[in-house]
């Protein structure tokens, strides 16, 4: 069986598309089911955007993810990433959560008492809404211990930890929303 893929490329070499086709020239979703990508950039060439779409050329959510879109935000001099909003097919907001996956043995993490699991709400005051967010909040100077608020299961925790890396492999994961016509807990 052949197939194709077609990429396309802006005049600084970034790749802008591309498109997965079957033998009979029709566009064919790879194995998450994508069958295009598109990517868009800042003057800077930082990256500002990627969608994903289906067969049908509209927006998709691919197996195994949670969006079909993803935007990026970055400093004002364009250099660092500070934050990611992801977005339904339907170009809605997908509320997201950041959640611990490991720690590292020995760190800031390991002695304030974090676990795989814990969902990081804010550090230093600061709602987090993306895994780029809390890595941007985390690398900025600092001299006072930084309060990181966090849930486990159904308890909301605080701990107070000293300023620069926390030792957590975090990821995004959609957060939990509340089940239609139930009130979200306070």
């Amino acid at each position: 069986m052949h197939n194709s893929l077609t990429s396309r490329y802006d005049e600084r070499g970034n790749g802008i598309g591309q498109c997965f086709f079957g033998i009979d020239g029709k566009p064919k979703g790879n194995s998450s089911g994508i069958a295009c990508v598109t990517w868009r950039y800042n003057e800077r060439g930082n990256k500002l955007e990627e969608a994903l779409f289906g067969v049908d050329g509209k927006p998709t959510i691919p197996r195994n993810d949670f969006a079909a879109t993803q935007r990026f935000s970055y400093t004002d001099d364009g250099d660092t990433l500070i934050a990611a909003t992801y977005l339904d097919e339907r170009g809605e907001m997908i509320p997201i959560e950041v959640e611990v996956q490991a720690i590292v043995p020995n760190s800031v993490a390991t002695k304030a008492g974090l676990m795989p699991g814990d969902r990081l709400l804010s550090y230093a005051s600061v709602e987090i809404q993306s895994t780029q967010q809390f890595i941007y909040l985390v690398g900025r100077p600092a001299e006072t211990p930084r309060t990181i608020v966090y849930r486990r299961g159904e308890n909301v925790l605080t701990v107070d930890i000293p300023p620069g890396r926390v030792g957590v492999q975090i990821h995004n994961i959609p957060a939990k929303r509340p089940i239609e016509g139930e009130l979200p807990a306070h």
